[in-house]
């Protein structure tokens, strides 16, 4: 910078320096709330002003349960106005603080930043309040969708303590317990969470309650018959609802946890209404960043329960949401029900895409959690392509036992795709010994969804090798307990079998019968590859059916966006910048850009004036 354009910068700089110097003392001596001189404040304070950093102090407390990253941008500028010999525990203490709300608001990298922080100036003689910290930092890790990288730490914080009780302990325990779940350690999981609970039942921390409970649900339901992870559940799901939405708040990812373990014991209308409520909470409290990949696991209660049009909107909105970078975890992982989403549907195009995405993704993280999940979805999409030699080859390498609870996740959806997969190839011999196999875990588990597709597996082996009675026993079992959970989509496969069974064996007119239902039932719901192949059936008895339009994917023009995604939409076409719409939707700028990126992509438009006369043509403002 030249000194001419210098002297110009700081002549323009000065009087808006004064100006807010000169509001903040007027509104601090009209005794005006704290979150209303802290905007200039933070403009015009000088470092080691007390009544500053207080005042500050104060506004980001007051405003962190609706607007954290305003609360977190507060309490750094605080940090910042500390003398340089201020008391480190002090520092550490607004670190922390600082830290949590820019973790709740989506700012994840400045988050984990303030909490290495905080825990560099920890003082090693107080490992409880070290461990509390490593504990703190490996939950803003987990939460920001960073690798699981904490572990050691944790291991090494809990060693540190000596004795396992207490506040520090606990954090620690439940974190390394989440870290085990994750990684698909179940009895590790189920051991840490068994300690932690029965500390938080005594002291009625109901929140702690609520999430090892849920912790113990879905270790015991991947170990093995799920009378115990029922019972877990109950408990979990009753601590949910003691929670006030204010408590709630500050745990508001047991939605993941509760909603999952609802969805693998089939309780399907729990997890749309857990997973709801706490969504909601964490909309008002400014953690949209954190909570929308949740949708994810709406969108696959909604698979089960055969709402497959309800499920893609949630699955691509779960995905749609900050464009988060590849190696996100949370945004990985989002990318499954999408995937599963588009199988149902018979979009081929839109599985494997997704599929695709979820393995490179899970493969350039550093840690691989994901990659075992990916690659059973991979198998889905390939099968729908029509690749039935490698869709095999992607999951009988599951089918081992350190594999097999992937393959029982979503109702058994990976050993129906194994054993569907095996039929196309011919394999009769293996598809019956996957489709025996899964129908055994499915009969022990006793979860009626997933002895329905085991079945229909079943069924399907019995029909190729020519028993058409025991296929047509099967598909009316299946069909028996779609109608008690009302299921059109399972409904609708097995009168397909019924009616593939009924026409092997000379009884057209029932066959008929029974396709013309699965027509029904297969297109209402939106299963599209089915009811293609319920037509070729009709067709082949001599009914004539209309040809079925072909979908037109999720939408064109305004009606592919997300809700959010149209409500940042309106706010440019009104003429607000990027700063302005974060601080009217309590999101970073960066959250907003990337919304901005992918509305671009979406709209085919490459200005915000492009997007504003699209709006407007379209009525959508």
């Amino acid at each position: 910078m030249t000194a001419d354009a210098a002297a110009i910068a700081g002549e323009s700089f000065e009087p808006r320096l004064g100006a807010h110097a000169r509001a903040a003392a007027a509104l601090t001596a009209s005794q005006a709330p704290a979150t209303e001189a802290a905007l200039h404040i933070e403009r015009s304070a000088a470092a080691g002003d007390q009544n500053a950093i207080a005042m500050l102090i104060d506004a980001a407390r007051t405003v962190a349960p609706r607007a954290p990253l305003t609360a977190g941008r507060w309490l750094r500028t605080a940090l910042r106005l500390l003398p340089r010999d201020v008391d480190s525990g002090l520092r550490v203490g607004l670190l922390t603080e600082a830290a949590a709300a820019l973790a709740s608001a989506g700012a994840d990298e400045e988050s984990v930043e303030e909490f290495e922080q905080a825990l560099a100036l920890a003082p090693s003689a107080q490992p409880g309040a070290r461990a509390e910290l490593i504990a703190k930092l490996a939950e803003a890790r987990r939460r920001s969708g960073q690798p699981f990288e904490s572990r050691a730490l944790l291991l090494q914080a809990l060693q540190s303590l000596g004795t396992p009780g207490g506040a520090a302990a606990e954090a620690v325990q439940l974190e390394l317990a989440i870290d085990h779940y994750w990684h698909r350690e179940f009895e590790q999981t189920r051991v840490l969470a068994d300690r932690v609970l029965a500390d938080a039942r005594e002291r009625r921390e109901i929140s702690i309650v609520a999430l090892t409970a849920a912790l113990r649900s879905l270790a015991g339901s991947a170990l093995g018959p799920t009378d115990d992870a029922l019972s877990d559940l109950a408990e979990a799901e009753a601590a949910l609802r003691r929670l006030t939405d204010e408590r709630l708040a500050h745990r508001v990812y047991l939605a993941v946890y509760i909603g999952l373990a609802a969805l693998r014991l089939e309780h399907l209308d729990d997890v749309l209404t857990d997973v709801h409520r706490c969504y909601r909470v964490a909309r008002l409290t400014g953690q949209d960043a954190m909570a929308h990949p949740w949708l994810c696991i709406t969108a696959r209660a909604l698979l089960l329960k055969g709402e497959i049009g309800k499920a893609r909107q949630d699955a691509a909105a779960a995905i749609d949401t900050a464009l988060l970078p590849g190696e996100n975890w949370r945004t990985i992982w989002a990318l499954e029900a999408d995937a599963m989403a588009a199988f149902w549907a018979g979009d081929a195009e839109r599985a494997l895409a997704s599929a695709t995405q979820m393995v490179s993704g899970s493969e350039r993280s550093s840690d691989r959690f994901l990659t075992p999940a990916a690659r059973i979805q991979l198998g889905g999409a390939l099968y729908l392509s029509g690749d039935a030699t490698a869709a095999v080859n992607e999951l009988e390498a599951f089918d081992v036992e350190s594999g097999r609870d992937l393959l029982d996740l979503h109702a058994g959806y990976g050993w129906e795709l194994l054993s569907r997969a095996r039929l196309a190839l011919g394999r009769l011999d293996a598809a019956e010994e996957v489709s025996t196999r899964a129908e055994i875990r499915a009969e022990t588990s006793r979860l009626p969804l997933w002895r329905a597709t085991a079945r229909l597996a079943r069924g399907s082996v019995r029909l190729a090798r020519g028993d058409t009675a025991a296929a047509l026993e099967m598909a009316r079992d299946a069909a028996g307990i779609a109608d008690r959970l009302g299921n059109p989509l399972v409904d609708g496969r097995a009168r397909l079998l019924a009616g593939r069974a009924l026409a092997a064996a000379g009884q057209c007119d029932a066959a008929v019968a029974e396709l013309s239902s699965a027509n029904a039932q297969l297109s209402g719901c939106g299963a599209a590859k089915e009811t293609d192949a319920v037509a070729r059936e009709l067709r082949r008895l001599g009914t004539r059916i209309p040809r079925r339009a072909r979908p037109h994917g999720l939408g064109t023009g305004m009606v592919a966006l997300s809700s959010r995604e149209r409500e940042v939409a309106g706010l440019v076409a009104s003429g607000k910048t990027n700063k302005d719409i974060a601080a009217v939707l309590y999101l970073s700028e960066k959250t907003i850009e990337s919304h901005l990126a992918r509305i671009y992509g979406k709209l085919d438009v490459h200005s915000r004036a492009a997007l504003t006369a699209m709006i407007v043509r379209e009525g959508a403002g």
